[in-house]
């Protein structure tokens, strides 16, 4: 009876009922208020006429009133729950997309060539310009091209810092497997053992994670390693990017 889809109809009827209110007015002003009826009887039977049609239009009035209002409620109910499922779809929408972003940016990253900046350079100089000295030969598992161009980088950082070797064992290439080595930049610096190891193992170690480049010191000495540094030297070995 009250369901969403009456609602025109008891739009209708309110309507209805305020003219049937207006004709009772009417009748009433009519029977109160001129002399269209001759006697008092003809005027007091048309007077009592128009406060029934009066009445009866202020019931219908009503009733479509209260119909309306209570279907309007169901309505607005309806409207507002349509609308939170909407906007919480639309949340997860945004949460998915957001989720999705922040994958293809890590995947960006990862797709990114490693590079040193001027900044990072510059810092790592900064940071060694106290510490021990002396020779850092870097060596390597595989190169590809973004492999070799870090390897550059790395080798000119160490030499303007300080670390140069000064001959052809700068860069030293060495079997696939080295180094089970799963960093995420791919670097690890090895030394014999750490009693052996210099002096400036620790400072070197330090500054690479003061421009963000994560490693760590290594002691092959006990390990199953194949690359393996004389007491008193460290090499850092460079792998290719790890994904």
């Amino acid at each position: 009876m009250f369901s969403p889809s009456s609602l025109s109809y008891w739009e209708f009827a309110e309507g209805l009922g305020t003219v049937i209110v207006i004709l009772g007015v009417a009748g009433e002003f009519v029977a109160e208020f001129t002399k269209f009826l001759n006697g008092k009887t003809a005027k007091k039977k048309f007077e009592k006429f128009s406060v029934l049609v009066l009445i009866f239009g202020l019931a219908v009035e009503l009733l479509a009133h209260s119909a309306t209002s209570h279907i309007s409620g169901v309505i607005t109910a309806q409207l507002n729950e349509e609308a939170g499922k909407a906007r919480k779809a639309a949340g997860e929408a945004i949460e998915r997309a957001e989720e999705l972003r922040k994958k293809n940016l890590e995947l960006e990253a990862k797709m990114q060539p490693r590079i040193i900046t001027q900044e990072q350079r510059e810092k790592f100089i900064e940071l060694l310009k106290n510490a021990p000295k002396g020779p850092i030969r870097i060596q390597y598992e595989s190169a590809n091209n973004e492999t070799w161009n870090f390897i550059f980088q790395l080798r000119g950082m160490l030499d303007d810092a300080g670390y140069g070797v000064g001959d052809s064992s700068a860069l030293v290439p060495n079997p696939t497997g080295s180094v089970n080595h799963s960093y995420s930049t791919g670097i690890a610096i090895l030394a014999y053992s750490m009693e052996t190891s210099p002096a400036y193992l620790g400072p070197i170690e330090q500054a690479f994670r003061g421009i963000g480049i994560t490693t760590y010191a290594i002691a092959t000495k006990d390990g199953n390693y194949n690359l393996k540094p004389n007491p008193g030297e460290i090499v850092i070995f460079v792998t290719e990017k790890p994904f």
